[in-house]
């Protein structure tokens, strides 16, 4: 909300959208979205910054931001789809094939053409499959993961 009213400010105040956007701290395209829906809800340039009302900002948000009924994206929609398959993953059958971990799941799901983002994955399996975060396997994967995305960033940098 916030950097909504920032962007509206800035652009009210007669700033450039690239110079709006970067004070704002968003991308130059959210900058002229934010703009462009602002101003079909009825806000005009020359109005000023008291022009800015928290209905204009209201209609900002609701064109703006997707709308998710039940509060998650398309990734967990395609996980939804998978859930049971991603239970024995997590789980294991209780024969030969022991639990996996997040990292291997997510492995297996993109090898499937279902690629959703590891957080996802991770936050989905504590909330529908029963893993838990106390484990040492999910606290070692997530260690892992931060250990592996330091040293590629650290390597790039130089």
């Amino acid at each position: 909300m916030n950097e909504i009213r920032e962007v509206l400010r800035g652009w009210l105040d007669g700033v450039g959208l690239r110079v709006v956007a970067e004070r704002a701290g968003v991308d130059r395209k959210t900058a002229r979205r934010y703009v462009l829906a602002a101003q079909e809800a009825g806000l005009v340039r020359s109005g000023g910054v008291t022009a800015i009302t928290d209905e204009i900002v209201g209609a900002v948000v609701a064109s703006v931001r997707p709308a998710r009924p039940n509060g998650h994206g398309s990734a967990w929609e395609a996980l939804l789809e998978r859930e049971a398959q991603i239970k024995v993953w997590v789980v294991g059958d209780g024969r030969d094939h022991p639990a996996l971990s997040i990292l291997k799941i997510e492995e297996l799901l993109a090898r499937s053409g279902c690629m959703v983002p590891y957080r996802t994955l991770h936050r989905f399996a504590t909330e529908r499959c029963g893993i838990g975060c106390a484990t040492s396997r999910c606290a070692s994967t997530l260690a892992s993961r931060a250990r592996n995305c330091r040293w590629t960033s650290a390597r790039w940098a130089s």
